[in-house]
């Protein structure tokens, strides 16, 4: 069986400083890695067959992989293959992991605090010991432990056992509840119990409705103090990636324009594309510089949640100001 080296894989059909170029994946296709939310390669999604008459056993992926750029990825789905070695530590905003039905001896899932659901089912060899996660993730690999499979006779077994201990619960009720029970139930004792019963329910409204107002002004509080964070962050990361440059203007990309730009594109008036010029200036100014390509892909993931911040928060009143009225050369926009 020709299969294929995962890692190999990744780097040419979803390139670290490229985009994909996968036909087979039409939703992903010219998408740069951290453009990626959804993505898929489980058994039969990465083409090519086995047989020379494309009807044999499809190829599969081996080795160990490392997810790296893939810093807005959501899903990822890569079961049936022979992999011996998943990290997908770099994609801090996974949600859903499904790697089940591999040889797994070591899978590190450290730093993916978003991760909501885990399916890593695989032949004898990964156990928790040998997953690779910080203490919250800790918590969800410990309640998705997989349970034995129960076979039909026994779940039959159960299910008819809960129907008859049900159906002579029902009985055993209506049997004690006795016509004099019911003529108890008056109507003298509903009208009595109204008004009391109303009153309860008003004063219970409104002490909800301020327990619930109270929660909201502390979790804006909260949120507003965790946005100034991340904003010092951006800064930071900002002023070093700037030290990477001696352009004044490419500097003045890297601290100023690409954020604005960013923020342009989300709101949806970038109409002259210029988030991806900026972006594509920067790249190129970086050249092999890996460490500031690293610092780039930070910046990018920073902005996108500042700027989800600012919207829950209502916080951004106005839109960036135009690019022609920003400095500039031979009265060109900036890019």
């Amino acid at each position: 069986m020709a299969n294929i080296n995962a890692q190999d894989y990744i780097n040419q059909k979803y390139p670290k400083y490229g985009t994909c170029d996968r036909n087979a994946d039409p939703e992903n296709k010219g998408k740069r890695r951290d453009e990626i939310t959804n993505l898929d390669i489980s058994l039969g999604k990465i083409g090519g067959s086995t047989s020379i008459f494309g009807n044999g056993e499809p190829k599969k992926l081996f080795g160990t992989l490392k997810l790296e750029g893939f810093t807005n990825l959501r899903i990822l789905k890569i079961c049936s293959h022979q992999l011996t070695g998943l990290d997908v530590s770099a994609c801090i905003n996974l949600e859903d992991l499904d790697c089940h039905d591999n040889e797994l001896s070591c899978l590190n899932i450290n730093g993916c605090s978003n991760l909501k659901r885990i399916n890593y089912f695989n032949k004898p060899g990964l156990n928790e010991a040998n997953i690779i996660h910080d203490n919250r993730v800790g918590k969800l690999v410990k309640n998705l432990r997989s349970e034995p499979k129960q076979d039909s006779s026994q779940k039959v077994k159960q299910e008819r056992n809960a129907n008859v201990k049900q159906e002579r619960n029902i009985n055993g009720k209506q049997e004690r509840n006795t016509n004099g029970k019911q003529e108890r139930n008056t109507n003298v004792k509903q009208e009595r119990n109204f008004n009391v019963k109303q009153e309860r329910n008003f004063n219970v409204k409104q002490e909800r409705n301020f327990n619930v107002k109270q929660e909201r002004n502390t979790n804006s509080r909260q949120r507003i103090i965790e946005l100034s964070i991340k904003r010092d962050n951006l800064n930071k990361l900002q002023s070093n990636l700037s030290q990477k440059f001696r352009s004044d203007r490419v500097k003045n990309i890297a601290t100023s324009y690409l954020f604005k730009s960013h923020k342009m594109t989300v709101t949806g008036t970038d109409v002259n594309d210029y988030y991806n010029k900026n972006l594509t200036t920067l790249r190129n100014a970086l050249g092999s510089d890996t460490e500031g390509h690293k610092i780039l892909d930070q910046i990018i993931s920073v902005q996108n949640e500042i700027i989800t911040m600012e919207k829950e928060l209502e916080s951004v009143t106005t839109s960036p100001p135009p690019y022609n009225s920003l400095d500039h050369k031979n009265n060109q926009p900036f890019i």
